[in-house]
């Protein structure tokens, strides 16, 4: 026995020899960092709870503008600097995923946010075409219907009503992905089953954090282990909820649309004659795209169900805290929020109600307000990108197979780039301010190559929404934003019920 331990140690030590003075090992060393155990590297600092471990973030970002950290046989390289985000964001080359990602696939599988550079970059020419700006134009109208159900769902409530707004949010805006981009109103499906959703996503990203921060827990060991079981039970309601989706459209598609071809569709968003688009345009949305793709072999019915799955998790989560962040920052900050009001109340009696794109567009004040959510609570604190050839970056060499961290929370809060960092001031954004600042001081959609597709719906959606309920109601706080505690996450959230007042007002 004591041999057999001996063994052990033996190879341990011959594998952390391995690792750590290799090529890669010693070049990854040079950079700054937390001293690692043998091993285990850094690993103990990580493996502890959500909100602890977004503390520790935190604490390594102030200490460190860029760093690296050992987990087990891995490096991860750690920057929040802008000029790092330049060089990587605009690689050509190193555009693949693994790190975080990795741990989403058995749920994603190698969809458009986790697949390869190839594969990438089939799946971005056909997904584009379902966010072109000719059928955007659609989905906005579909979200104003859908804002304004909400608005009169809160009045239902009474004259003031306190809301826990993460979980409200969530809810509106899945309705409002399925019927923009799949053409699906949710009151068709199981109301269980669109119930389960939520619950199942989030146990989803529970264990893609837990497993990201504990290396030691291999795939193989999933199926055996209680957290595997539950995420198999998780991943099983999602795609079940994806299927219903897809079949609902598939069966709409095959009725009204069987003569459409792909090209018909990319012909149609490149044209700006309304008189030729016509009913079609209006039918128009991304899942069709997909189906049509499908259809001509361009794309298989898994792809379909890989693309509905991404969308519609990274379609609904990331704006759904960006609306409940603003209506926070609305509550406590009554000065920008009866700025906003003014701006809205004109637009509105100029089109009677109805925003359309158009409309979205001249809220010039309200877009900044947004931008400045996204840059104190950017949806994604962490994105990664893993390095496939050795790249220079503005201090240090990164050799390839080791992964890059970008922490776009810190960028966001750096003092170098963003004076007085934690206030919430929308005039940072206004143009003159934009270009003294560094591009790449803010990214709350990614950057470069492999930017997020669906950014300018979401500030169109995010928008429509707020005017919405800006225009019905004066919101005041209820739990207090210097009170809020957050948790590394796959999406910036609250790790507590954050809640605002809805106070209805006569609109004029």
């Amino acid at each position: 026995m004591i041999v057999y331990f001996q063994l052990i140690l033996l190879s341990l030590f011959v594998l952390h020899i391995w690792i750590r003075y290799r090529r890669m090992g010693r070049v990854v060393d040079k950079i700054p960092g937390l001293r690692p155990l043998p091993f285990l590297g850094n690993m103990l600092s990580f493996a502890v709870d959500k909100h602890q471990l977004w503390l520790t973030m935190r604490g390594l970002a102030k200490i460190y503008t860029i760093t690296r950290v050992w987990f087990f046989t891995r490096a991860w390289v750690v920057t929040r600097d802008p000029d790092d985000f330049q060089i990587l964001l605009t690689s050509k080359v190193n555009l693949n995923k693994r790190a975080l990602y990795e741990h989403c696939l058995k749920f994603a599988k190698t969809g458009l946010l986790t697949s390869n550079r190839e594969k990438w970059s089939q799946r971005r020419k056909i997904v584009s075409t379902g966010f072109h700006f000719n059928i955007m134009k659609k989905y906005v109208e579909i979200t104003g219907e859908h804002a304004e159900l909400f608005t009169k769902k809160i009045k239902s409530n009474g004259k003031e009503s306190s809301l826990n707004v993460v979980p409200v949010c969530s809810d509106l805006m899945l309705r409002i992905i399925c019927e923009s981009a799949f053409g699906v109103n949710l009151n068709k499906l199981d109301p269980q089953l669109v119930d389960q959703y939520s619950e199942a996503l989030h146990v989803v990203y529970d264990t893609v954090v837990y497993r990201a921060t504990r290396p030691y827990i291999r795939e193989w060991m999933m199926d055996f282990l209680p957290i595997g079981w539950k995420l198999n039970r998780a991943i099983k309601i999602l795609h079940s909820f994806s299927d219903k989706i897809i079949q609902e459209r598939r069966d709409y598609y095959n009725k009204q649309a069987e003569s459409r071809t792909y090209q018909s569709f990319v012909d149609d968003v490149d044209t700006d004659n309304e008189n030729t688009l016509g009913e079609r345009k209006k039918r128009l949305v991304m899942l069709d795209v997909l189906l049509s793709a499908e259809r001509e072999g361009l794309i298989d019915a898994e792809g379909v169900r890989e693309e509905v799955d991404i969308f519609t998790v990274a379609g609904h989560d990331t704006t759904a805290v960006t609306m409940a962040f603003m209506l926070m920052l609305f509550a406590e900050h009554s000065e920008a929020q009866d700025r906003v009001r003014k701006e809205v109340t004109k637009v509105f009696n100029e089109c009677g109600g109805k925003l359309t794109i158009t409309e979205t567009q001249k809220l010039e004040y309200l877009d900044r307000c947004v931008k400045e959510t996204l840059r104190l609570y950017p949806p994604f604190s962490i994105f990664a990108r893993y390095i496939d050839e050795d790249v220079q970056l503005k201090k240090y060499l990164v050799p390839a197979g080791v992964d890059v961290l970008f922490l776009s929370y810190d960028a966001h809060r750096d003092h170098r780039h963003w004076p007085d960092p934690d206030k919430f001031d929308p005039d940072r954004f206004l143009p003159e301010n934009v270009k003294k600042r560094h591009p790449y001081a803010y990214v709350p959609f990614s950057a470069g190559p492999r930017n997020c597709i669906g950014q300018k719906f979401a500030m169109h959606e995010v928008k429509s929404v707020l005017a919405h309920v800006l225009y019905n109601f004066n919101l005041e706080p209820v739990d207090n934003i210097a009170d809020i505690k957050l948790e590394t996450y796959i999406i910036t959230q609250p790790c507590h019920p954050f809640h605002v007042k809805f106070i209805a007002r006569n609109a004029n």
